[in-house]
C-alpha cells in the first residue's frame, strides 16, 4: 500500500483490513474498489503444540503475512484481548507460501497468522492448534468475541 499512497503503482490486491485500517487513519490516496466475498477463509492464528495458552506467546516470534497486514491486525487484537501488548511478542513477516510453512516447521517462529492455503498445508499433518479461526461466522465471533471489528464508518 505504501506505494499506492506514494502514487509509484495505480492499483494493488491487499487485504480489506489494511485498507480500511488506512481509510480510517486519514489516507486519502486511494479507494477500495472491488472485495472478495471470502470471509470464510481461515485466517488466525496458529501455534506450535509447545504453546498451551495465550500468556505461553509472550517472548515468542509469530510470524504473519507482513507487518501492518490483516494477519498482523488479527494478533494485535487477539493479543489485546488477552492482556499482552504488541511489544510482548516478535512480528516477523514470513509471507504467505511455502517460505511461510517453513517458518514454523524449521522453529523460525512459534506462531504464525496466516491465510489458506498456508493454514491448511499446516493444519492437515497435524503440525498446529488453531487458537483464532475465522473460517465461519461463529468461529470469528468466538475469537472476536462478537463481529470481527473489519471496518468503520465516518
Amino acid at each position: 500500500m505504501s506505494a499506492v499512497m506514494a502514487g509509484n503503482i495505480d492499483l494493488a490486491g491487499t487485504g480489506v483490513v489494511s485498507s480500511l485500517a488506512l481509510m480510517a487513519a486519514g489516507a486519502r490516496q486511494f479507494q477500495v474498489i472491488a472485495t472478495p466475498n471470502n470471509f470464510g477463509r481461515a485466517e488466525g492464528v496458529l501455534v506450535r503444540d509447545d504453546v498451551k495458552s495465550v500468556a505461553d506467546l509472550k517472548g515468542k516470534k509469530i510470524g504473519v503475512t507482513a507487518p501492518g497486514s490483516s494477519t498482523n491486525m488479527v494478533v494485535s487484537f487477539f493479543l489485546a484481548k488477552h492482556g499482552l501488548k504488541a511489544s510482548d511478542v516478535s512480528i516477523i513477516g514470513v509471507g504467505a507460501g511455502a517460505g511461510a510453512v517453513t517458518a514454523l516447521r524449521s522453529g523460525q517462529i512459534d506462531a504464525i497468522s496466516n491465510t489458506d492455503p498456508v493454514v491448511s498445508m499446516l493444519e492437515m499433518p497435524g503440525d498446529i492448534q488453531i487458537i483464532v479461526d475465522t473460517r465461519t461466522l461463529k468461529d470469528t465471533q468466538d475469537s472476536f468475541g462478537g463481529n470481527m471489528p473489519a471496518g468503520c464508518l465516518r
